[in-house]
């Protein structure tokens, strides 16, 4: 018994051995704002830094390298893009901004993180929507980020036990059959495809929960000219988009 126990045990440690390196590069930014916004009221924004699926937040005066110093803008429905401020609190930095008019209303950032992190350079990228009132159809506006991609919103907020769906462009276009993860900070996850032909990707909401879509990739750096640093090994680049349902 004391043997079986002793393997027991070495199994297990070996498991969360393993695990760690996954956890640790899980770390990942995003913006948590409310799906609706009414005008003229102020509307909180807040960028978290941590293990989304563990809901282990960082605190901000910790968070790693540079990643503090994105860029925060706000794109109004008539396309006019508007820095915000972020001010430092215990666990996130925030922002506000104030609608003026209906429509849909973009927050987003893209940084490229100044440190390799175990050979790789990081860039994420974070993006959420607000709708005011009741704009006609989805938006229309080009993908800010350098990679062309772009999480368009369902019409109506994200609800319990319905599809939780969202469109995938890429370069102004539809993005059929792309790998992306849907993860709640409950710890579940889920890997998803967007559709072929409408390039949505869907799946049941079960349970209360925050929830991350996550679109990733991890090219290996093949061309030395290309890295910034002998232990360049990979670039990691991320498109995240928050809800609460």
């Amino acid at each position: 018994m004391n043997k079986r126990l002793h393997n027991l045990s070495l199994a297990a440690l070996l498991a969360l051995l393993l695990l760690l390196p996954t956890a640790t590069k899980a770390h990942t930014m995003w913006i948590d704002t409310p799906f609706e916004g009414h005008i003229g009221q102020p509307q909180t924004v807040r960028i978290f830094f941590g293990e989304f699926s563990l809901r282990m937040i960082s605190p901000a005066d910790r968070w790693f390298s540079d990643i503090a110093n994105c860029r925060l803008t706000l794109l109004a429905p008539d396309g006019t893009r508007v820095p915000l401020e972020k001010a430092p609190t215990d666990s996130c930095y925030t922002a506000s901004f104030t609608p003026t008019a209906d429509g849909w209303y973009l927050l987003y950032f893209e940084h490229t993180v100044r440190d390799l992190y175990e050979g790789m350079r990081i860039t994420y990228g974070a993006q959420s929507w607000v709708r005011v009132g009741h704009p006609d159809g989805p938006p229309t506006v080009a993908s800010p980020f350098s990679h062309g991609r772009l999480f368009l919103p369902p019409a109506e907020p994200f609800r319990l036990d319905q599809p939780a769906a969202v469109t995938l462009t890429e370069g102004g276009q539809l993005a059929p059959s792309r790998r992306l993860t849907l993860t709640s900070d409950k710890g579940w996850r889920k890997n998803l495809r967007s559709d072929a032909t409408t390039a949505i990707a869907s799946t049941p909401l079960l349970f209360p929960a925050d929830y991350l879509f996550e679109w990733t990739d991890n090219p290996p750096i093949t061309d030395p000219a290309q890295r910034i640093s002998t232990d360049h090994q990979s670039d990691y680049i991320t498109l995240n988009y928050f809800f609460r349902p």
